[in-house]
């Protein structure tokens, strides 16, 4: 995909760039970008038109910004997560403890 966004682009991209890309064209958010959903974000995305009318200035801006919303994204994802989990840890359990068992002696 990556290599398949360069091309496109014109244009070296970091792996998180082309995430950030990829994850942008996958419509229907299933982790797959499909043939139709590439087709769409061609024609209907404005960093192609950038690409072509050679404002590079404007692509590389944009770019950035869609890396930079991904970041911040699967931060905050993470951070739900995390939370989630001291959260759960803290709640006590459903299931009671047997009390100790005897040893006979009174």
């Amino acid at each position: 995909m990556a290599q398949a966004l360069q091309t496109v682009l014109k244009r070296k991209l970091t792996l998180e760039e082309a995430m950030a890309i990829a994850e942008n064209m996958d419509t229907d958010k299933d982790g797959f970008v499909t043939v139709e959903e590439l087709v769409k974000w061609v024609d209907a995305n404005k960093l192609v038109k950038l690409v072509e009318e050679g404002r590079d200035g404007e692509v590389d801006r944009m770019i950035a910004k869609h890396a930079t919303k991904m970041k911040e994204k699967h931060a905050a994802a993470e951070e739900a997560a995390e939370m989630e989990g001291l959260i759960e840890g803290e709640m006590p359990s459903q299931e009671k403890s047997a009390p100790p068992p005897s040893s006979g002696i009174q």
